[in-house]
């Protein structure tokens, strides 16, 4: 979610944003920001934000980039970028919660917090719960149905900037020490009376909220690997005053902030993917280690999660301070991929809600992964048998690149690239290919991001089984380039003395000024260059070639018109029969 990623990890896309960061807002926000980190007390968290460098590279491990998956704790962990939290209180109303959680009397305090989290609000969500067809309007776009109920992604992409609105950042120092001092219902009126002053945009208001909440808590790892938060520890003033809470804390200053604003909110607790999940393990529907919120604007329900937008937890198992929008008004359909809220009508899905059985089928899916205009594949599950292979197809936008990587079960290291192979076609779609090296238990990882930007976050996760061995491998992927697509052959040796026809395709925003060739390592034949096809598409480069008996190796490569320096797609051993 974010873990060696986010803040950029994921592209910038939202070109209609109206929320810019001026110098002056910015320098006051990191100081007020820098403050108030300082005042936490001493905890296994980061000072002080910090956007984290993208580091997803294919020869990094697994737990160094690709997952972003949100801890079972509310902070998204190096993985898959959702963060998750246990269910606390959010009203200091029940006992604390301090069992190990391998213990009956752990899960039996986990449920009475939970349940207790969710009672202030009981009555209100039963009167104002979401209709099975709720509707998130908008004026302009294509809708996404899903059911009865529409999103539309263009009503509230103008709010999920990724940039924290600078007002958010910089509070007076005498409202901002207050509230962090003394929180009371009177110094939190005072604040939200500053962050919402003049501003008649509800959503706007909302964000305004979510930005403040991201910025002055940070996830309590301590207590949540502990057992050790506590019903009172998540009520909102204790949280303010500390700083730091679990997943109910946020949701309960959250709550509070709404009700300050005159903002109907509520708090929705549930099942979410975190650092407790396992893709091969059977997830526990019951266990309700989660909760978020939701926010009703102009009759409609929006859903936030503050947790999962505030950071992550690193490698190291600490928190990381890293804003995010992609919980503040989150789509119903990505939600879902990661939150299966108790009562099934806060999925907002209409009248097709999932099931938790659905919920439990469904891959690890980010919410990067609908970010990026990526639709979830049909029929695809979190675990599949397999022979020796597995093989699937999905739909990309233009402006996407991907790649994949297989890894063993129980290792953070991927095999070698000959296992899997992505090839992009004209139609706009890829089709991700995998032959499995032994018989074995795998967990296959997709990458994805902008198109020539070698750091891309992991946006899928599968398990796979495989009850057999390929006899053969692809070729060897030495050089991801996005540009250049190998069409034929993909296998791995070829032979000596043989006619072999080399196609791939180009990306035709990249093909002028470029050229493609086959080199013959060690060999002192010259390079064969593919030419364009003759059949009419502009993309397609061809040549047929006779393998050089002395040659040690065959590579596919692209290079500028004019430059000797070239970079190598794609490379075979040559071998004898």
């Amino acid at each position: 979610n974010t873990n060696t990623n986010t803040s950029n990890r994921r592209p910038i896309t939202t070109a209609n944003a109206t929320t810019a960061t001026t110098a002056n807002g910015q320098s006051s926000s990191q100081g007020t920001s820098a403050r108030r980190r300082r005042q936490q007390p001493a905890a296994p968290v980061h000072p002080t934000r910090k956007k984290a460098t993208p580091s997803v590279h294919p020869t990094a491990t697994t737990s160094a980039h690709q997952h972003q998956t949100a801890g079972t704790s509310g902070v998204p962990s190096s993985s898959l970028t959702s963060h998750t939290a246990t269910t606390a209180a959010t009203a200091a109303t029940s006992a604390p919660v301090t069992a190990s959680a391998s213990s009956a009397s752990s899960r039996t305090a986990t449920a009475a917090a939970a349940a207790a989290a969710t009672a202030a609000t009981a009555a209100a969500a039963a009167a104002n719960a979401p209709p099975g067809n709720a509707v998130n309007r908008a004026a302009l776009g294509r809708p996404r149905r899903l059911g009865n109920a529409v999103y539309r992604a263009e009503l509230v992409s103008q709010y999920r900037t990724k940039e924290p609105h600078p007002r958010a950042l910089s509070i007076p120092e005498n409202i901002q020490s207050g509230i962090m001092k003394t929180p009371t219902q009177e110094t939190l009126q005072t604040l939200v009376d500053y962050l919402v002053r003049g501003e008649s945009d509800p959503f706007m208001k909302v964000k305004l909220l979510h930005d403040w909440v991201t910025d002055n808590i940070v996830y309590d790892l301590e207590s949540y690997h502990n057992r050790t938060f506590t019903a009172e520890g998540c009520a909102w003033a204790h949280v303010i005053r500390t700083g730091k809470s679990v997943c109910a804390g946020y949701a309960a200053v959250f709550l509070e902030l709404c009700k300050a604003a005159t903002i109907e909110c509520q708090t929705i607790s549930g099942k979410a993917r975190g650092l407790s999940f396992s893709l091969f393990g059977k997830e526990d529907m019951s266990d309700k280690n989660h909760a978020w919120n939701a926010v009703r604007i102009n009759g409609d329900w929006f859903l936030i999660d503050t947790t999962w937008d505030s950071g992550h937890a690193s490698e190291e198992n600490t928190s990381v301070t890293q804003y995010q929008t992609l919980f503040l008004f989150a789509d119903p359909s990505v939600m879902i991929m990661t939150h299966f809220p108790e009562d099934p009508r806060w999925q907002l899905l209409g009248n097709n809600p999932k099931t938790a059985e659905e919920f439990s089928r469904t891959p690890r899916y980010s919410a990067e992964f609908m970010d990026l205009g990526l639709e979830p594949v049909a029929g695809l599950e979190k675990v599949t048998h397999c022979f020796d292979r597995f093989e699937f197809r999905l739909a990309v936008p233009a402006h996407v690149g991907m790649f994949a990587r297989l890894y063993p079960k129980h290792s953070s290291c991927s095999v070698r690239t000959q296992a899997v192979l992505v090839q992009h076609d004209r139609s706009g779609s890829a089709n991700v290919r995998v032959l499995f090296p032994a018989v074995g238990e795998w967990k296959l990882t997709l990458f994805a991001g902008p198109r020539g930007e070698r750091s891309k976050p992991a946006v899928l996760d599968l398990g796979l089984v495989s009850t057999s061995a390929a006899r053969k491998s692809f070729c060897e992927t030495s050089h991801v380039d996005e540009r250049l697509c190998l069409l034929s052959p993909v296998q791995e040796g070829l032979a000596a003395r043989t006619n072999v026809l080399f196609r791939a395709r180009i990306d035709p925003e990249e093909a002028a000024g470029k050229e493609v060739f086959v080199n013959f390592e060690g060999s002192s034949h010259a390079n064969v260059p593919l030419l364009s096809s003759t059949d009419g598409d502009a993309s397609l480069r061809q040549a047929m070639i006779n393998v050089p008996a002395d040659a040690a190796r065959v590579r596919l490569c692209i290079k500028p018109s004019g430059s000797r320096r070239f970079n190598i797609s794609h490379e075979f051993n040559v071998t004898w029969a």
